[in-house]
């Protein structure tokens, strides 16, 4: 049985109420499975609801059912996109601290 039937992904554009935007930043997808078996996930506010449950920038984690989804991440314009997905390791991230040399 999938419970993301809708197959909604990292980056994709969600709605709970069909007021709000949310955009998916994380998914919690069990080891081995397919993303159709993924039922928790992390969204972040872009656009708030009309009854003001949430506000622009406010993150929550959820059931995936909970939602629907509104566009996905390949069709979303970056340059008019208000918030920017970036998904870097901490390898990568650690590859960015400048090198110092000790003090003599």
């Amino acid at each position: 049985m999938s419970v993301n039937p809708e197959l909604i992904d990292v980056g994709d554009i969600v709605t709970r109420d069909g007021t709000d935007e949310h955009r998916v930043i994380w998914m919690q997808v069990p080891p081995g499975m397919p993303i159709e078996h993924c039922d928790f996930f992390e969204v972040v506010c872009i656009k708030a609801p009309a009854t003001a449950w949430c506000k622009v920038g406010e993150k929550e984690k959820n059931m995936l059912r909970r939602y629907s989804l509104v566009r996905r991440a390949a069709t979303i314009d970056a340059s008019a996109a208000p918030a920017r997905l970036e998904v870097r390791s901490a390898a990568s991230r650690a590859s960015e601290v400048p090198h110092r040399e000790p003090k003599p």
